[in-house]
């Protein structure tokens, strides 16, 4: 066994440090969940099934958005009009996830989608679920962010700060700076921010247990999150920007922070469900 730039080499096998990353954000992540749903006497088994089908949603939703909209770096190699015209290209087509390639825009809708149609589906009740799911949400995302920074992926612009990171044999569109370079390393500033959320929301949860209602944890911690994920992307250098000027990460926070502000106003008026066990 040995340790590469890129991973753990154990013989003809190559664990990417992306990778490990990935499956510890989702061990982590799941686990605390899984917690949380005995504590609250809920059937722990739909973390697993609620997982699944959050990943599978969110990972076919990514790709889909990385081929529709490919980073400039990629794209001028594979831009959309390659990739729809190559449909079976099994080295670097759509279906090639292997080969790279998966949007963070697509990740998170996609991921949110699968969920909620799996809670709908076992006829739960998605509010509280959703209590149940949100730490650790917040603990995946504050983990996987670090799957980015050693794939080298997602930096910032050069920068004098003190935390600016030099990345190790660059890939485009940093291979195009002086050797040495500090970059802002935004996954960093998410994986932080995810964080502090978390703790947050904790918080609140342990101060004003008594007069929240189901799905109110969940919905302060999408407006907390959200403004991180807007002015993160104001950080990033490999980035497609659309309407407005705002890149797809962005307007989707734009759409989670008022979609959890209006739903949050409504519930207060309403009075929403039983309060937080």
């Amino acid at each position: 066994m040995s340790i590469t730039p890129d991973g753990v080499q154990i013989g003809p096998l190559t664990l990417s440090f992306f990778g490990l990353i990935v499956v510890a954000a989702l061990a982590v992540g799941g686990g605390i969940s899984w917690l949380e749903a005995r504590r609250r006497g809920e059937d722990p088994a739909i973390v697993l099934d609620a997982l699944t089908w959050g990943l599978l949603f969110g990972v076919i939703a990514a790709r889909l958005f990385y081929v529709w909209n490919p980073p400039p770096s990629v794209a001028a190699y594979y831009d959309r009009r390659w990739y729809l015209t190559h449909l079976f290209d099994l080295q670097a087509g759509p279906l090639a996830i292997w080969s790279g390639g998966l949007g963070m825009a697509g990740a998170l809708a996609g991921g949110l989608l699968g969920v909620y149609l799996w809670l709908r589906r076992r006829r739960v009740d998605v509010w509280r679920w959703a209590d149940i799911l949100m730490p650790g949400a917040l603990a995946g995302l504050t983990i996987s962010a670090w799957a980015n920074l050693v794939n080298r992926q997602m930096y910032g612009p050069p920068t004098d700060l003190p935390w600016g990171m030099v990345i190790a044999h660059p890939v485009p569109p940093y291979d195009v700076y002086p050797p040495g370079t500090r970059f802002h390393p935004t996954p960093a500033y998410l994986s932080l921010w995810a964080l502090i959320v978390l703790g947050i929301v904790w918080g609140v949860r342990l101060r004003w247990k008594e007069r929240l209602r189901q799905g109110e944890l969940s919905l302060l911690a999408t407006l907390l999150y959200a403004p991180g994920l807007f002015l993160a992307d104001f950080l990033r250098v490999d980035v497609n920007h659309g309407l407005l000027g705002l890149t797809g990460t962005q307007a989707l926070a734009l759409l989670l922070f008022g979609g959890a502000g209006w739903l949050l106003w409504r519930r207060l008026r309403t009075g929403g469900s039983p309060p937080v066990s």
